[in-house]
């Protein structure tokens, strides 16, 4: 049974940033903007199988870039890092040799207010294994789960990037072991498609 992923978006409390980020000119509290934390809730699925069925696709990448920018409506914005990724290669779904992600991760700048979302976001140059689902409203394709669909491969090991039961199964885990288990739900997917044919 696979679970319905459902979003939670919370645009929080308001405080000042210094001149620097805020104005030209004038005193850091004359020129500060107020700031507006987005939250974004996501329901994370709770096992690295339940993670893999809900994705439609599960990739090795490298990020090359990454830019945030608004998605939604002028009345209802959502701030959303968008990452331009090499594809190593694909566990889940298409191969494509580059892709276009999104995430709730960033800040962006309007005339009278920042909107940030309170998740940082990934690094460029980082590699990481993410698990992609579609979604047209917010880029295309966005972390399953956000933050706790990507997991960065680091000197051999991984190192989740979101929080709970998942990530800490995972965490400092030979960058092998976590391969072997993907290949394994990889091929047992497979075999139930296979089956219901």
């Amino acid at each position: 049974m696979h679970r319905k992923l459902s979003f939670f978006i919370v645009i929080g409390a308001v405080v000042a940033l210094p001149a620097a980020f805020g104005g030209v000119g004038g005193t850091a509290a004359s020129t500060a903007k107020p700031v507006r934390i987005q939250e974004f809730l996501a329901t994370v699925p709770e096992t690295l199988q339940e993670m893999f069925a809900t994705s439609d696709e599960v990739l090795d990448v490298v990020i090359l870039s990454s830019s945030a920018r608004v998605v939604g409506s002028e009345k209802h914005p959502y701030v959303r890092t968008f990452y331009d990724a090499k594809v190593l290669s694909s566990r889940k779904g298409s191969t494509p040799k580059r892709v276009v992600f999104t995430q709730a991760a960033g800040e962006v700048e309007f005339p009278d207010y920042i909107l940030r979302a309170a998740d940082p976001p990934l690094t460029v140059g980082g590699r990481y294994v993410v698990f992609l689902r579609h979604n047209v409203t917010f880029g295309g394709r966005m972390l399953v789960g956000e933050r706790s669909g990507a997991f960065r491969i680091a000197k051999g090991h991984i190192e989740p990037q979101g929080a709970g039961k998942i990530a800490n199964e995972q965490r400092h885990l030979p960058e092998q072991k976590f391969r072997d288990e993907l290949d394994r739900l990889s091929r047992r997917q497979r075999a139930g498609e296979e089956h219901q044919q």
